[in-house]
């Protein structure tokens, strides 16, 4: 059996977070997009997608509450939110009925919402490939590896609450995230989306 040195396990973690960021996640981003009523189709990037998506799972978010979220400056957020909205063909997010000047609220359109369900089909399809060409005990004890790592990580609320605004599957009993955010608060936490 062969064991890992500390610098052999952290590369490959390096290695595995920047394949799914920047590799898995980019070529999820460069084939999808929103076709405009003249038949173009507008790209999204994943900055843009965690805007849409945080919106999306969100009811009626303020942008403030998006940087916040987000862990953003407000003129990032407002920034993004123009992009997504006033300057696309196609807009993906949109001043909530029942907005005033005073407080923005935000919700997202029909293709906003069609891209966030997009999107993360497409990247579980794309995972999905991944793992087929992985045996059994390859794929369980990555499972087991990546929960261990995550429950050692998330020491933190703040830790918790990112990981969560940024995963993008429904709340579970049985999330690692939650488990350790109850941990880590000492008491349930109310339910939400993870």
């Amino acid at each position: 059996m062969v064991t890992l040195q500390s610098s052999d396990t952290t590369k490959m973690m390096t290695q595995v977070v920047r394949l799914v960021h920047l590799g898995l996640l980019e070529e999820v981003f460069a084939t999808s997009g929103v076709v405009g009523p003249d038949g173009a189709c507008e790209s999204i990037t994943s900055s843009q997608f965690e805007v849409v998506r945080y919106v999306d799972r969100h009811e009626r978010p303020t942008i403030k509450e998006v940087a916040l979220g987000l862990g953003m400056s407000s003129a990032a957020a407002t920034k993004a939110v123009k992009g997504l909205s006033e300057e696309r063909r196609v807009p993906l997010v949109r001043r909530a009925r029942g907005s005033d000047r005073r407080t923005v609220r935000l919700t997202t359109t029909a293709a906003g919402h069609e891209i966030v369900r997009t999107v993360r089909e497409a990247f579980t399809a794309r995972l999905d490939d991944v793992f087929a060409l992985m045996g059994d005990d390859e794929r369980e004890a990555l499972a087991q590896g990546l929960r261990g790592f995550l429950q050692a990580a998330l020491t933190q609320p703040g830790e918790c609450d990112a990981a969560c605004l940024r995963c993008g599957i429904d709340h579970s009993d049985n999330c690692v995230v939650y488990l350790a955010e109850q941990r880590v608060c000492g008491e349930v936490v109310r339910e939400r989306q993870c």
